[in-house]
């Protein structure tokens, strides 16, 4: 059996609004608990940190409300080919 070990993420910047395209790996998260993805602008998109591996916390800046989201995610839901569409509770 193959397990996925790479998954890519679509964020639009909270500063410029620019949509991108980030690849993420499990073995990001090897030596580093946390990762932050930044937009070309400088801007952090996203911080996604975990403590045990069996949860992934994602925080995001929102570019429609402009607030900070928390997202909880299981391996198996981040690292998933399916889509998985991420909505502002705004």
């Amino acid at each position: 059996m193959l397990v996925g070990t790479d998954t890519t993420l679509a964020l639009r910047c909270p500063d410029c609004g620019r949509l991108g395209l980030y690849t993420i790996s499990r073995f990001d998260f090897c030596r580093e608990k946390v990762k932050e993805i930044v937009c070309p602008c400088g801007a952090v998109a996203l911080v996604i940190s975990t403590r045990n591996h069996k949860a992934y916390w994602l925080e995001i800046g929102c570019a429609v409300c402009e607030a900070m989201h928390l997202f909880r995610f299981s391996p198996h839901e981040l690292f998933t080919p399916d889509i998985t569409h991420i909505l502002c509770h705004e």
